[in-house]
């Protein structure tokens, strides 16, 4: 069964539904590719096992280093890709007692000007998919290595 969460962002709250699991390997492969090189810099320096703790120390030089590289590595195509499949599994309370799903054409008036809350609802609806991922990844101390 699909799993929903919500979460209140700003004056609204969202409501998020898990991909199946076609769609989910499709968006975790494309997630990959972009964040894994910006967590590698934030991570890069913690021991192994405490690659949670470590984002939370995160230094300046690290934050740095992410951002740059997070901004060579996304691109338009990758933030519609993600707007319209999670936008295809989310809906928002509009406080009027409709909770409309968030296609592209919704999401083109909700969140004019409002993109600071467009990238934490993308957060959350990555985190209501992938969580599970992410936390095996962190409980083993990070990325698994690459073959040689």
């Amino acid at each position: 069964m699909l799993e929903e969460r919500d979460k209140l962002i700003g004056s609204n709250r969202y409501y998020v539904t898990q991909l199946g699991a076609g769609k989910g390997r499709q968006a975790l492969s494309r997630l990959v590719k972009v964040l894994g090189p910006v967590v590698a810099h934030i991570v890069s320096d913690a021991k192994p096992g405490a690659a949670a703790s470590a984002l939370a120390r995160v230094s300046g030089d690290a934050l740095k280093g992410a951002l740059l590289e997070l901004s060579e590595r996304i691109s338009e195509a990758d933030l519609n890709y993600f707007c319209e499949t999670f936008g295809q599994f989310s809906k928002v309370d509009t406080g009027d007692g409709k909770r409309p799903q968030m296609s592209l054409e919704f999401q083109n008036l909700h969140f004019a000007g409002k993109y600071g809350e467009m990238m934490q609802w993308l957060a959350f609806a990555a985190e209501v998919n992938f969580s599970d991922f992410f936390g095996v990844l962190g409980a083993s101390g990070g990325a698994p290595e690459a073959a040689t």
